[in-house]
C-alpha cells in the first residue's frame, strides 16, 4: 500500500475515533451505551484494513444505531460513516474546510477564466457532516444536536434533551 494511501487511512481513522468519542460523550445522560467493534474494509489502491464500528443499544438491550464505517473513497469527501437503524440510513461524510468544489475553465490558451463552486452549503469547518437536504446540498457540522437528529432519522429513537 503507497504511503499516501496509508496516511489517507490513518486520518481517517483518527477521525472516526474523534468522532466516536464525541458521541460517547452526547449519549453520557441516556439510557444508551456504546459497543465498539471492529469491521475489515477493502477499498481499490488501499488494501484492506480494519476500522472501528459504533453499535448504539438502549436501556432494554435494544440496537438503536450501527454507525458502520465505509471508508475514504468517497466522491467529494475524505471519508464516510453510515448510520444504520430500523426505519432508514443516513451517510455523514467527512470534509475538509470549505467542502468540495467544482471548478470550471472558460476559454482557451491565455484567456482563461477559472472558476469554483462549492459542492455544498454551509461547511464552516473541517469534519463530520450529514448532508440532509440532498437537493438543496445543505451540510450540516456532525455536533450533538445534528447528532439527535440523525438518530432520530434512521431510528424510532427520540432523545428528549
Amino acid at each position: 500500500m503507497a504511503q499516501q494511501y496509508c496516511a489517507e487511512i490513518e486520518r481517517y481513522l483518527k477521525a472516526l475515533h474523534k468522532m466516536y468519542s464525541d458521541v460517547r460523550t452526547w449519549i453520557e445522560c441516556s439510557s444508551i451505551r456504546a459497543k465498539e467493534t471492529s469491521l475489515e474494509i477493502s477499498e481499490v489502491h488501499r488494501g484492506k484494513y480494519y476500522a472501528p464500528s459504533l453499535q448504539l443499544i438502549d436501556g432494554n438491550g435494544e440496537s438503536i444505531v450501527i454507525i458502520k464505517p465505509i471508508g475514504t473513497r468517497i466522491l467529494g469527501a475524505n471519508g464516510r460513516v453510515d448510520f444504520i437503524g430500523d426505519t432508514g440510513k443516513e451517510s455523514v461524510v467527512l470534509l475538509e474546510e470549505k467542502g468540495p468544489s467544482i471548478v470550471t475553465t472558460i476559454g482557451a490558451d491565455d484567456n482563461k477564466e477559472t472558476q469554483a463552486s462549492p459542492l455544498f452549503k454551509g461547511i464552516s469547518k473541517a469534519g463530520w457532516y450529514w448532508i440532509e437536504d440532498k437537493i438543496r446540498a445543505e451540510a450540516h457540522l456532525l455536533d450533538k444536536k445534528i447528532f439527535w437528529e440523525v438518530i432520530a432519522q434512521v431510528s424510532d429513537y427520540e432523545y428528549g434533551n
